[in-house]
């Protein structure tokens, strides 16, 4: 019994590490394609499965909990509404439960829309110093807002493959990088649309509305008239790590700009 006992277990390692094998073989194809560390025993590979079943959990009861919150949330409008129409039909309201509720359900929408208000700004950065960190571009605006964001949009709860990123910056520009940019060759559309490589989701909410209305119109269809009224150019833009030259243009008017850069495609 004993030698059998010692073979489940020795089998359970096995399919375990088999698991847990395949798990790390995935794991190139969620967020950024990270590269892959196989576990170099069995023991190591049942505590890598053990994190993997609690990151699962973690997720598990995230969900979990924001379903509740939402059904109570759900639930409290119900409450609300169905004491007002049984203060109605008996003509005497139940004042306790009324501000109680009312006061709940004020505290949801506060916290929602403080948190919305937080998502939103967060988003955009005004410090260019961090995009300098990353990316080689021979730009020093006065001032800048800018965001680097994922296509399709990442979901913190739920990891998933992405297809691009991109940077998407507004800029106040100095007087010579002004002069530098009129230099700059326009950017002209050839044979093919795919060239100009502009995603979806790139017209931000924090953008100026004629930046955001370029960023829609480019992103549904290559529009060579849309480049020219905005003035875009060609701008060299190069990663600090890879050394690769990044497909980036510039949209100027006046001391004003719009800077478009995709960092990286995963086709």
């Amino acid at each position: 019994m004993a030698c059998l006992g010692s073979f489940c277990l020795i089998d359970m390692k096995h399919c375990v590490s088999r698991a847990c094998l395949a798990a790390m073989s995935c794991w190139p194809f969620v967020g950024r394609a990270d590269p892959v560390v196989l576990p170099g025993s069995a023991s190591q590979a049942v505590d890598w499965g053990v994190w993997l079943l609690e990151i699962l959990a973690i997720v598990l009861i995230g969900k979990f909990l924001f379903l509740l919150a939402g059904l109570v949330f759900v639930l409290l409008h119900l409450a609300l509404l169905s004491m007002l129409i049984w203060g109605v039909v008996r003509k005497r309201f139940w004042r306790a439960g009324l501000v109680s509720c009312s006061a709940v359900l004020l505290l949801c929408y506060g916290g929602l829309f403080a948190w919305g208000a937080a998502a939103t700004q967060r988003k955009a950065s005004s410090d260019w110093a961090g995009v300098e960190r990353g990316l080689f571009i021979e730009l020093y605006p006065l001032k800048a807002r800018w965001e680097a964001f994922a296509t399709p949009e990442v979901d913190p709860w739920l990891p998933a493959p992405t297809d691009m990123e991109t940077l998407v910056a507004e800029l106040t520009l100095s007087a010579d990088d002004v002069a530098r940019l009129a230099r700059l060759p326009r950017r002209v559309l050839e044979d093919s649309e795919a060239q100009l490589i502009v995603a979806p989701n790139s017209a931000r909410p924090w953008l100026g509305r004629a930046n955001k209305a370029l960023l829609s119109r480019l992103s549904s269809h290559a529009d060579q008239a849309a480049l020219d009224a905005a003035d875009c150019r060609v701008i060299g833009v190069r990663g600090r790590v890879s050394r690769e030259d990044k497909d980036a243009f510039i949209c100027r008017q006046g001391d004003q700009a719009l800077l478009h850069v995709v960092l990286s495609r995963h086709p």
